[in-house]
């Protein structure tokens, strides 16, 4: 069974009225770097408030998107993606896996978007996903959070009944390069919610 599968029929469950499941702690990361930030360590604490929801998005038709931004475009990450990975479960939804494979600073861009049929299971989900993340990043969707590990960046952005999970992976080796990609960080995750089409 797929992860967003087992991901969605636990968010599905616990709408229903049924516990959720736990999730044991992340554990403790040595960072070389100020600017790197580590995922929360501490026990399950009260679920995450679920921002308003401004937007409803299509589950059907999901395409790659297409990325634009003049930030995006100073790393060296543009243009479409290439479609991974795909589902088919139009009842509850869909998800979608898109690949970069840039010519500038980063080694390569992974795109995961998830949508829900169903608001409160894409909330849920929303809550269990971000759980661990800390480090908010204004201007993206509602809601998103960004963290840094070694030379991944990961970006979580819930936008209504959308997930758009991005991972830039920086060049092993180049600093500078991690630095200029976590800084073109926002403009790349905005960029992944423009193939997003209004239900």
């Amino acid at each position: 069974m797929r992860p967003r599968t087992v991901l969605v029929v636990a968010a599905m469950l616990a709408v229903a009225g049924c516990s959720e499941p736990e999730f044991p702690n992340s554990g403790d990361f040595a960072l070389p770097s100020s600017q790197i930030s580590r995922p929360s360590t501490s026990g399950p604490g009260p679920a995450r408030s679920v921002p308003p929801v401004t937007h409803r998005w299509r589950t059907d038709g999901l395409t790659c998107p297409v990325v634009t931004s003049a930030d995006a475009q100073d790393v060296g990450v543009t243009g479409p993606g290439h479609l991974a990975d795909t589902t088919d479960v139009t009842t509850i939804g869909n998800t979608i896996t898109c690949l970069w494979t840039p010519a500038g600073r980063a080694e390569s861009v992974t795109t995961v978007i998830d949508t829900s049929t169903v608001q409160e299971a894409a909330d849920i989900a929303w809550q269990v996903r971000s759980a661990i993340m800390t480090e908010g990043l204004p201007g993206v969707g509602e809601q998103a959070f960004v963290s840094v590990l070694g030379t991944e960046i990961t970006v979580l952005v819930r936008s209504g009944n959308a997930t758009v999970s991005v991972s830039i992976r920086a060049k092993r080796g180049d600093a500078d390069g991690l630095s200029k990609l976590r800084v073109a960080a926002p403009a790349i995750a905005g960029d992944m919610l423009g193939s997003l089409v209004p239900a």
